[in-house]
């Protein structure tokens, strides 16, 4: 854990942990939810290409006293902490519908991080509906000590 100082969402932090993470997803088949892609379609190509990178940082302000920064992994961008979104939305609820809005919510003596996930190619399809093929997820982050009996606290 790093005890110098970093700037992270105008503020020095310390006490971060930081990693990173690559997700992909595939198009599967030429058919999605019933509808043929015949155009700029190859199977196998990727719906969904991101590295992310995580910034956790002890912040005893916090429910939980952890926070999360995160954003796009730019290899050799000197500024990246800086430009980290700090998730700062709070919720009891689990999320539905997938958002551009990140949140974090605490059960059981837990830090849940979600963070939206979405991409869309090709154009439009019928009735504004999102693009064909797309991709939407949250990502569910969860922390906490690791003695805890989850079903206990």
């Amino acid at each position: 854990m790093n005890k110098t100082p970093e700037l992270v969402g105008g503020k020095e932090r310390t006490g971060t942990l930081g990693f990173a993470l690559r997700l992909r997803a595939a198009v599967p088949d030429c058919e999605v939810n019933d509808i043929f892609i015949n155009k700029n379609h190859f199977e196998g190509s990727a719906m969904l290409d991101q590295d992310l990178v995580f910034l956790a940082f002890k912040d005893a302000t916090l429910k939980g006293g952890w926070g999360l920064a995160w954003g796009p992994n730019t290899p050799g961008d000197v500024n990246l902490n800086e430009r980290l979104q700090v998730i700062t939305q709070q919720t009891d609820s689990m999320p539905d519908a997938v958002n551009d809005v990140a949140r974090v919510r605490t059960p059981l003596g837990t830090v849940e991080c979600w963070i939206p996930l979405q991409s869309a190619l090709g154009s439009a399809g019928p009735n504004g509906q999102p693009a064909v093929p797309s991709f939407q997820a949250w990502i569910r982050l969860t922390a906490r000590s690791w003695n805890q009996d989850v079903l206990t606290s």
